[in-house]
């Protein structure tokens, strides 16, 4: 995708990201339940969003979530802070991931 697509696309994220939540019914809870439950080890979820997935994980995993949205991201990591376990949330576009390869057992994008 070419950096001007990208940048809109991030600029309607910003944009959403305060009624996402409510606009986010794609996604059943039990279906996010019963996927995020597989991860295991090291996991990276990809588009974390404003986290929805965050209070599914066990405590077990080390999640590290991305997302191009920073407006997004500020919203999920006001989730992961009132949760039991710890989550590395960083602002990265998924076409340009910054991480050897090898690092994560577990992969997540909903």
């Amino acid at each position: 995708m070419d950096k001007n697509q990208t940048e809109r696309i991030k600029q309607r994220y910003n944009r959403i990201s305060s009624v996402f939540d409510l606009m986010d019914y794609m996604i059943r809870d039990q279906w996010r339940k019963n996927l995020i439950q597989e991860a295991f080890g090291q996991t990276l979820e990809v588009g974390v969003g404003t986290g929805a997935n965050l209070k599914y994980y066990n405590s077990n995993v080390n999640v590290t979530g991305i997302d191009f949205s920073l407006k997004m991201l500020q919203k999920a990591k006001k989730k992961a802070e009132i949760l039991p376990s710890h989550y590395k949330l960083l602002e990265m576009d998924a076409q340009n991931l910054e991480f050897n390869d090898d690092t994560f057992d577990t992969v997540v994008s909903t």
